[in-house]
């Protein structure tokens, strides 16, 4: 998966504290990909294509790039319900 890696711990060596918009974004990338992989699986069972590690391959790349296109839309919202989450409860 081509999730991009978040800006991790620990904050002395220099790394930035990973944002609610970026891990929001990551996250939401994960459900539409595996969504996506479930969705488009028939596409490629066509006998036009057929199965190979070419095809495997050509199929991740798709999903990973439509999975990232539609999350950094952020057609969930999840950043903004973190946002208004409260918590120091």
């Amino acid at each position: 998966m081509m999730i991009e890696p978040l800006n991790s711990f620990p904050l002395q060596n220099g790394l930035q504290k990973p944002t609610i918009e970026s891990t929001s974004q990551q996250f939401e990338a994960l459900i539409f990909r595996q969504f996506l992989e479930k969705a488009l699986k028939p596409i490629f069972k066509s006998n036009l294509l057929g199965e190979s590690n070419a095809t495997d391959t050509y199929r991740s790349f798709l999903v990973d790039g439509l999975s990232q296109a539609i999350a950094s839309t952020q057609p969930l919202k999840l950043n903004q319900y973190l946002k208004s989450v409260d918590h120091e409860k």
